[in-house]
């Protein structure tokens, strides 16, 4: 079986509780979907504990499992010292700092299944949609944002359209942002 602080990270990934069979299924296509690499149905069972089995999980495994949530490996997974309880940790990712980025820059950012934004900076940590495919951001929106980082939610503090206030916005929730790329002005 998996630590449950590691399954807390799968879950976290995959956007719900691992809870029914179903749920196991739908994990072992999104993993493969998510790393290019397969994780049978009833191995995830047993590391769920919903399948008992004295079986010791084959590294290879545990690589997929630690890949899939950031990991190169899972001794590099390991190597961070969680505990069952932890609730911190420090993690290498891939920023760009909002006030980082100078007005007039370009950022480009997708995220699942088929999403991708380009937005203009408008200074400090405004930004206005310049287009926009399969998102509810539209063309035009104006958004604050406080930083881009791969691979985790896009958290917009605010999406302005025509003049109103339509609230905060979270894109990529369970995978992410997928790609970014920072164009900077001439």
């Amino acid at each position: 079986m998996l630590p449950s602080h590691i399954k807390t990270l799968v879950e976290r990934r995959f956007g719900k509780t691992i809870r029914y069979s179903s749920d196991i299924e739908a994990l072992s296509y999104d993993i493969e979907a998510n790393t290019g690499l397969p994780v049978s149905v009833n191995t995830l069972k047993r590391l769920w504990g919903i399948v008992c089995d004295v079986k010791k999980p084959r590294l290879y495994t545990l690589d997929i499992i630690a890949k899939y949530i950031g990991a190169d490996t899972w001794d590099d997974l390991a190597n961070n010292k969680l505990e069952d309880n932890c609730n911190s940790g420090f993690n290498r990712v891939d920023v760009g700092d909002a006030v980082d980025i100078g007005q007039g820059d370009i950022v480009e950012f997708s995220y699942k299944p088929d999403r991708k934004v380009v937005c203009r900076c408008v200074g400090g940590n405004s930004f206005l949609v310049v287009s926009a495919e399969n998102s509810k951001l539209m063309p035009g929106d104006k958004i604050e944002v406080e930083h881009f980082v791969l691979n985790y939610p896009l958290m917009v503090r605010s999406v302005v359209r025509d003049g109103i206030q339509l609230g905060r916005f979270t894109a990529g929730k369970t995978s992410g942002i997928t790609s970014l790329h920072v164009v900077k002005a001439k």
